[in-house]
């Protein structure tokens, strides 16, 4: 699983083999780090102490992750000790933990899912026991803000001349309904366009994408993933879209 022992979860579509390119990318000079889709945390976590910003803020409007994020913030070493690291091992008991809305069944309803979607079952993880360490979260954590709002709400509300964005919005999609809350690339870029502070957008590489945001930078960047219709890897372009 993507970032495993590094991130809480691990999701698909989290940035864990990009993230080392990602975060040299990242400017100097900002007091505020806002990142409005932290998903899994792949960026935010391994972030180096030496980068870390004064003020950080962390968003998601996936209410799981949400509520996970701010369960490890209150109580990770807690939840360290508490939590049941048996391995999920048949489709009914999945389907009986994924109605629980509790921070422990939530972590384990991602840990067992295909490709860590949270949505359904993946027997080829029923023998692994959950060994992340959660109470590293809770350190981690102190301080920061932690978000359940649109992601244009989060920009506008901290928007500055000393403020970095990180975004890692949904994949551009013609089958929307594979994202739980997709988000359409023309609404990334007009929150955008006129920021005042710094902003690195992770992008999938299209036409449309190169067309909307061709007055700012873009580099390519190589990439592999999974495919979901079989677990073998094919490389993909990644666009790193910056202001700066």
């Amino acid at each position: 699983m993507q970032g495993e022992g590094i991130t809480p979860i691990g999701i698909m579509g989290g940035k864990s083999k990009l993230a080392n390119q990602i975060i040299e990318k990242f400017p100097t000079g900002y007091d505020t780090f806002v990142e409005p889709f932290v998903g899994a945390g792949n960026i935010f976590f391994r972030i180096p102490i030496e980068m870390k910003a004064s003020k950080n803020v962390i968003n998601d409007l996936d209410k799981d992750i949400y509520v996970i994020m701010k369960e490890l913030k209150e109580r990770g070493k807690a939840l360290d000790k508490t939590i049941d690291r048996n391995p999920i091992k048949t489709y009914e008991d999945f389907h009986k933990n994924k109605e629980k809305q509790d921070p422990e069944s939530l972590i384990r309803k991602y840990k067992y899912s295909f490709f860590g979607n949270g949505r359904t079952y993946s027997p080829i993880k029923s023998t692994l026991f959950i060994k992340t360490d959660f109470s590293q979260f809770e350190d981690k954590l102190k301080g920061v803000v932690i978000l359940n709002q649109s992601f244009e709400k989060v920009i506008k509300k901290y928007d500055s001349p000393k403020t970095f964005f990180y975004l890692d919005p949904p994949y551009e999609s013609l089958i929307q309904q594979d994202y739980l809350h997709y988000i359409e690339p023309e609404k990334i870029f007009e929150a955008l366009k006129n920021i005042k502070g710094k902003f690195l957008l992770s992008y999938n590489d299209s036409p449309n994408i190169r067309d909307l945001f061709k007055n700012f930078k873009i580099e390519t960047i190589k990439t592999s993933y999974e495919h979901t219709q079989n677990t073998g890897k094919r490389k993909k372009n990644e666009l790193l879209i910056s202001n700066y």
